[in-house]
């Protein structure tokens, strides 16, 4: 094919139809009209001789040729990107760079307001995404592919391109609802064996890697009497019934004044689980991710603590 009779500006509007999954998100990232859009990728479509972005009920979807140039795409616009960019300091403050993070539980809801607020300060024209880290199996993928600039999460990915840094340590708790008749005064190990539960339930396990979050949820005592599909959905849940639920500290103090909730520290020893900051080694040297580790680093510190006096004084030396 003869690339002289291609508009390569249609690749960068199809990269970001592909990745936003969407064509308004994706005009708003590009800076351009929705129509103008729907044009330019009719126009690939036509020079490709294939659908490429089938419209759907939630966006757009991908066909398998979609799936196969994306591929090819975004390593070329990468590099031409890199080829650009290098020797050029990166200005948080002119760029419109589209930032994606993963993370899971209530990582999401912790980072949002700290993270955003320190972008909208530090680099007013860039945009961030905040994503549930869901399909765990997928995140060496889209960290590959740049369809995701960072991870957090509780595993660490046996892929050697990826690096892991450790984010934080966190400590589990177990949550209840004030006036659970039942959860009074000091938790014993023989109380939580009497409870039920409500835990998350995850459809794509970890295999092949160490998850020290899975391992103290399998040995967390009250048994599961309902499985929901996200985290979040865990405190509203205990919130109104007399289930029970172990959750990270930080999240169960966030929602614990919101869903009328009780923290109690949990009865046996239970070693505190890694947090792990995730990107791809490709992107080690990029100035403008190199900006965004520190930006989540520092919205992660500056979140406060859990101040739940019970819990500290349980928890004090």
């Amino acid at each position: 094919m003869n690339l002289r009779g291609i508009d390569l500006n249609l690749f960068t509007v199809f990269e970001a139809v592909y990745e936003e999954r969407n064509q308004a998100r994706a005009a708003a990232r590009l800076g351009m009209t929705q129509p103008a859009v729907s044009n330019a990728v009719n126009r690939l479509r036509y020079v490709l001789k294939d659908p490429l972005l089938v419209g759907g009920s939630r966006g757009v979807n991908p066909t398998p040729a979609a799936d196969a140039l994306y591929k090819q795409v975004r390593g070329a616009l990468d590099l031409i990107r890199e080829g650009v960019e290098h020797g050029r300091e990166f200005d948080p403050a002119s760029t419109e760079r589209a930032f994606k993070v993963a993370t899971p539980y209530g990582g999401g809801v912790l980072l949002a307001v700290g993270l955003h607020n320190w972008i909208r300060r530090e680099a007013p024209r860039a945009t961030l995404s905040i994503r549930p880290l869901e399909q765990s199996e997928e995140i060496p993928r889209l960290l590959r592919e740049g369809i995701l600039d960072l991870a957090i999460d509780y595993v660490r990915y046996p892929d050697p391109a990826l690096v892991h840094g450790l984010l934080e340590m966190e400590r589990l708790v177990v949550i209840a609802r004030r006036d659970h008749p039942r959860m009074r005064g000091p938790l014993t190990l023989e109380m939580l064996e009497a409870e039920e539960q409500v835990a998350c339930y995850d459809p794509h396990p970890p295999q092949d890697r160490p998850n020290a979050l899975e391992d103290a949820m399998a040995a967390f005592p009250a048994r599961v009497a309902i499985e929901v599909w996200s985290a979040l959905g865990l405190p509203a849940v205990v919130g109104q019934t007399d289930l029970v639920a172990l959750l990270p500290e930080r999240f169960a103090a966030l929602c614990a004044e919101r869903f009328g909730l009780e923290i109690f520290p949990l009865p046996y020893p239970a070693p505190e689980v890694a947090v792990f900051l995730i990107w791809h080694q490709a992107r080690e040297k990029d100035a403008a991710h190199h900006w965004l580790r520190e930006g989540v680093k520092r919205a992660m510190r500056t979140l406060e603590p859990p101040h739940d006096p019970a819990v500290a004084a349980l928890y004090a030396p």
